[in-house]
């Protein structure tokens, strides 16, 4: 193999290695924002989740952070954390 060829697999290894890194990362702090949420939504109280919440509200959020994983965490956070926070 020639210098060139061999550079750009040196380049392109170091690009896949930060490539997979970021994706890394990026699962671990989902993972976090998922946990948090989940501990959140569980801690609250039925009537903590905004002014038209009933006694399913808590187990609705449950079931979507559950089953949407990062993305159900990432809209409760939007929806519900910021907006109405624990007393």
């Amino acid at each position: 193999m020639d210098a060139l060829a061999l550079g750009m697999a040196g380049v392109f290894n170091i690009l896949f290695c930060c490539f997979y890194l970021f994706f890394i990362i990026l699962g671990i702090v989902a993972f976090i924002l998922w946990l948090w949420m989940l501990i959140d939504v569980v801690q609250r109280k039925d009537d903590e989740f905004g002014p038209t919440s009933d006694a399913n509200s808590k187990l609705l959020w449950i079931i979507i952070i559950l089953l949407a994983n990062g993305l159900g965490a990432l809209i409760y956070y939007f929806l519900i954390y910021r907006k109405y926070p624990r007393t």
